[in-house]
């Protein structure tokens, strides 16, 4: 096992924060796991915490296949922002950007790759070129430099009320598909481009403008349920059912007997993300929900109420098209237009960026 502590460069005066990492194995592909990029979501940083224990008993044991790079928290800038006792892990208070949009496009579609250079390492000269000027440029450009030397990367997240889902490129729906199974995911999101640049969507927006084919690396995104899911067991299971993606994936030895998770096989929904029904809050109001993540909605079906806090008067809220609830918003609490659930259909709908803020 390495261990990496690099300092970024201080943002505000006085202050120097460090992003660790763990790295495993010697020789081989790399696997890039990482976690807590929105700093407030912590299910995906206590997973990683157990499954670094694993990999150091896996190593010593000679069981590793790959090289193995963890880094458990990626935002150290985000995991230090408070505000009046709460934490605003999610944007750059001092911009409003969200953490996991804006990595960047560095080549061109079709772009040819010169002769004397591998495409990684057109990719990796290109972002080299790239002069990080703040403490957020920097930290992005030392995780997405990471990535681009990777076979597989998990950029691990989670939701604010939800089950496990995962959202993938629609080139890659048999790795995601496997991914899925070993997670033990309810969803799987597909898109060829999802919008805003997030981490996955574009390491392999780079990728396929170089290149087709198996010989492009997997990324994806896991949202490991939702915010409130923190908890030693749940991030002991999702540790070894990480272990059981990386035994599946080679970088463990299959005749080696790794501590993986067993259970019930989900058949999870695998669906173009374009066909995701958002339901808006038509008003400013209290939220009552009538449905749950895991729950299957019919078109028209009423999903829940929004009352008025002043004036008591109700707003039904319903489904246009239908599908499986994923996910939902914890604050009760909504502003006219805040999106408050989802709904996995199987039609697409909708167009443009296809993510939320």
């Amino acid at each position: 096992m390495h261990e990496l502590k690099l300092p970024l460069p201080g943002g505000t005066p006085g202050s120097q924060r460090v992003l660790q990492a763990w790295e495993f194995g010697s020789r081989g592909p790399l696997a890039y796991l990482q976690a807590g990029l929105h700093a407030d979501e912590l299910p995906g940083v206590l997973a990683l915490h157990h499954l670094r224990r694993h990999l150091m008993a896996l190593e010593q044991q000679g069981a590793l296949l790959g090289r193995i790079r963890l880094v458990p928290q990626a935002n150290p800038i985000g995991l230090s922002q408070w505000h009046l006792g709460l934490h605003q892990g999610r944007f750059l208070a001092s911009t409003g950007q969200n953490f996991n949009r804006g990595y960047p496009l560095l080549v061109a579609k079709g772009e040819a790759i010169p002769p004397h250079l591998t495409a990684r390492e057109l990719l990796l000269a290109r972002l080299a070129e790239r002069r990080p000027r703040c403490e957020l440029a920097w930290l992005q450009h030392t995780l997405f430099g990471w990535a681009l030397e990777a076979e597989l990367v998990l950029d691990i997240h989670c939701d604010s009320d939800a089950l496990l889902h995962l959202y993938g490129h629609a080139r890659q729906r048999s790795q995601v598909e496997c991914l899925g199974a070993c997670l033990g995911a309810g969803v799987m999101l597909l898109s060829e481009q999802a919008g805003g640049m997030s981490f996955d969507d574009a390491l392999l927006q780079n990728w396929y403008a170089l290149m087709e084919g198996p010989q492009v690396p997997v990324a994806v995104t896991v949202e490991l349920r939702g915010q409130q899911d923190v908890a030693e067991h749940l991030a002991e299971q999702d540790a070894r059912r990480l272990l059981a993606c990386l035994q599946e994936r080679g970088w463990i030895d299959p005749d080696f007997s790794a501590p993986v998770d067993h259970f019930a096989a989900i058949e999870g929904v695998v669906t173009p993300l374009s066909a995701v029904e958002v339901i808006p809050a038509p008003a400013a109001g209290i939220l009552s929900y009538e449905v749950a993540p895991g729950d299957r909605v019919l078109a028209g079906q009423r999903v829940g109420w929004l009352t008025d806090a002043q004036t008591g008067e109700r707003i039904a809220l319903s489904a246009r098209h239908g599908g499986l609830c994923y996910a939902r918003v914890l604050n009760r609490l909504a502003c006219a237009g805040d999106e408050v659930i989802f709904l996995a259909g199987e039609v697409s709908h909708r167009e443009g960026d296809l993510l939320g803020l």
